[in-house]
């Protein structure tokens, strides 16, 4: 997370801001609001000339007390905005089957009255496609777009619009592919961040982490793995009729939730025995979120959540572009 340069008109604000900063006591071990204590954010507002004084901290040469600290609400205009960089590298096949989007700003696309205009709006995604390029393609170009004009995106019901807008991107796949005679699908792995809240949703086994340090490093796990040799996967297909063999939907495919995959879902079917109906979580972040990675099973085949977070830690002062 990185913040835009601040503009100098905006000192006089700041400084009001800071000034009468006086809201809810908290302790030491707690969250404080996104961005107050980012080193980032301090080196902007010298930039920008602000001075305010210090409040809360007493240093003698017999101990150190902490005095109280005080919680401040940011001002909409300092919220940080979001930075991201990508990564792809083609395994042995002879083409590339993923596909990724990084928008750090929604509404650099797409043009809508509702957006607040001060909250960062993003989306990321990783769409990690089997038997084919065709459906993560299809992903790639249209399902942010189909999310965003969703009409529950813009009424705080993000997830509601995510999980809809899945299912549609769902049946234009599957009608493509019966069009086009194909029968490829893919995984799906998406963060959308509205100011301080992230959501995020997973089919398939492409997983997604946001780290959280609080004295010292974790990693918070989005996904959860969606494969016909999980048991609960397993149950809920075999209950609808399906068959699950040699670990297999059907016998042939692995994953048990995703997009396309038309072999395995109506019309062909009776019954989706491939869901589209995606795991999804919504967290508040703080100060204390520092990093999200979004990676396709070839990333997390090798690599541990703990490995990824402390890899990032351990070069936090490169741009994520660098990484």
């Amino acid at each position: 997370w990185m913040s835009k340069p601040l503009k100098q008109s905006k000192r006089q604000k700041l400084e009001r801001f800071f000034r009468r900063g006086q809201s809810q006591e908290i302790g030491p071990s707690l969250d404080m609001p996104l961005g107050l204590s980012d080193p980032k954010i301090a080196e902007e507002l010298k930039k920008a000339g602000v001075q305010f004084p210090m409040q809360g901290v007493k240093v003698s040469k017999r101990a150190s007390h902490t005095g109280q600290l005080k919680s401040l609400t940011l001002d909409p205009s300092l919220i940080l905005r979001p930075v991201s960089g990508v990564t792809e590298i083609q395994g042995a096949r002879d083409y590339m089957e993923d596909r990724s989007i990084a928008i750090d700003d929604i509404r650099s696309i797409h043009e809508a009255e509702k957006y607040k205009e001060n909250l960062p709006y993003a989306y990321w995604a990783v769409y990690d496609g089997h038997a084919g390029f065709r459906a993560a393609e299809i992903c790639k170009q249209k399902l942010h777009k189909i999310i965003v004009e969703n009409e529950n995106f813009f009424s705080g019901q993000v997830d509601k619009a995510i999980q809809e807008s899945l299912a549609i991107m769902d049946e234009e796949i599957i009608q493509t592919g019966i069009d086009e005679g194909w029968t490829e699908g893919c995984c799906v792995s998406i963060v959308i961040v509205v100011g301080t809240i992230l959501y995020s949703a997973n089919l398939g086994d492409s997983h997604m982490m946001l780290s959280r340090n609080i004295n010292r490093c974790e990693s918070i796990v989005l996904s959860e793995t969606h494969k016909a040799s999980v048991p609960s996967e397993k149950q809920r297909i075999t209950s609808a009729g399906g068959m699950v063999m040699r670990n297999r939907v059907f016998g042939d495919l692995s994953i048990s939730r995703a997009l396309g995959d038309l072999n395995y879902k109506k019309p062909k079917q009776e019954v989706n025995y491939v869901s589209n109906e995606a795991y999804m979580r919504r967290i508040a972040m703080t100060q204390n979120n520092h990093y999200i990675i979004i990676a396709s099973d070839g990333l997390w085949d090798t690599v541990s959540h703990k490995e990824a977070v402390n890899m990032l830690y351990t070069q936090k002062n490169l741009d994520p572009k660098e990484m």
